[in-house]
């Protein structure tokens, strides 16, 4: 499902969505932009720029030949659900890069999950709120 704007919605959706040559020589693969562009305008709603599209080009292209194109993916993504769009850098995500990985210990994404819920109880003329587990049948207050 994909909305009016959404990059991927089209094929010619923006100067952006092309891909960009790489300054190193035919041994590398072109760089797409892509992927990045459809995250940014998942997570903030709203097209880069051109300005935005080239610095990401620069700055995305450059990680993707020290690592993995996978691994800048998911990072830049982490970084994303991490920042607010008046903060948003690429410089400063290539510059802290460390801090974008997942953690070792752990995996990336724990979905929260309730374990209770608050309902209404009658104590004689007065209303009052308690907590039950989720699986009560009474009504969530």
């Amino acid at each position: 499902m994909t909305s009016p704007g959404d990059p991927s919605a089209s094929a010619d959706s923006s100067h952006c969505s092309k891909d960009v040559d790489s300054k190193a020589v035919n041994t590398v693969a072109r760089f797409n932009i892509r992927p990045y562009w459809q995250a940014y305008f998942r997570r903030y709603h709203e097209k880069p720029n051109g300005v935005l599209c080239s610095r990401m080009s620069k700055v995305l292209a450059q990680l993707e030949r020290e690592y993995a194109p996978a691994d800048v993916l998911a990072r830049f993504r982490r970084y994303l659900d991490r920042t607010s769009p008046e903060w948003f850098s690429v410089p400063h995500f290539a510059q802290s890069w460390i801090a974008w990985a997942p953690p070792a210990d752990g995996p990336v994404f724990t979905p929260y999950h309730p374990v209770s819920k608050t309902v209404a109880v009658q104590d004689g003329k007065r209303e009052r709120l308690i907590q039950v587990p989720v699986d009560d049948p009474r009504p969530a207050a």
